[in-house]
């Protein structure tokens, strides 16, 4: 008869999110996932796989995280006022005590390198949240509130604005700072005179 785990898989997966967020992929050894989480190596592999099917569990927890942030893109009022509430919720997540920048930032280069199972993960999210940077970007243009320009370039300027966000959180640049960054780089996007003047 099998014994029962004497661990909390969530628990487990918080603490590896945790290391994968502060360290990066390359830096986290198993090892380092094993005293983070306090469990075995056999239990590490017997319930998660090792460390790549651990990431995957993280990526498919933090996900969730994500999808309640593009709803403020995906969903009215959408448009620049969604764009603005996203970059906020991100830099809030950004400059959280115990993870600094983006966990997807963290882990996607060296990581996806790794397996094509997190390659497929981690692509997936970052198309996610394109999409749903661009269907904002396209509501915005719609209500007349949006600056001349093609949305796949406004798109690419926001997706560098968020890798900056995290780097710069990385680095130590305050909560207070990384919001006024937001409110100008968003405000670069509007357009510079109302319908009808």
């Amino acid at each position: 008869m099998a014994r029962p785990r004497e661990f909390d898989e969530a628990e487990v997966i918080d603490a590896a999110e945790r290391v994968f967020w502060q360290r990066g992929y390359d830096d986290t050894s198993v090892n380092d996932l094993l005293d983070a989480a306090g469990i075995g190596r056999a239990s590490l592999y017997s319930t998660f796989g090792g460390k790549d099917q651990l990431l995957l569990r993280v990526l498919a927890r933090h996900r969730q995280r994500l999808d309640g942030m593009l709803k403020h893109l995906l969903e009215p009022p959408s448009g620049l006022t969604g764009i603005l509430a996203f970059f906020h919720m991100a830099v809030d997540m950004a400059t959280q005590s115990e993870g600094k920048g983006c966990l997807i930032a963290q882990t996607a280069g060296s990581a996806a390198a790794h397996g094509r199972p997190v390659a497929q993960e981690l692509a997936s999210i970052l198309e996610g949240r394109r999409k749903a940077l661009r269907h904002a970007l396209a509501v915005a243009r719609q209500k007349g509130e949006l600056r001349d320009g093609d949305l796949d370039d406004l798109v690419s300027f926001l997706l560098t604005l968020a890798t900056g966000i995290s780097g710069a959180a990385r680095a130590g640049v305050g909560r207070k700072e990384l919001m006024h960054a937001i409110d100008v780089g968003v405000a670069g996007l509007a357009t510079t005179h109302k319908s009808g003047t």
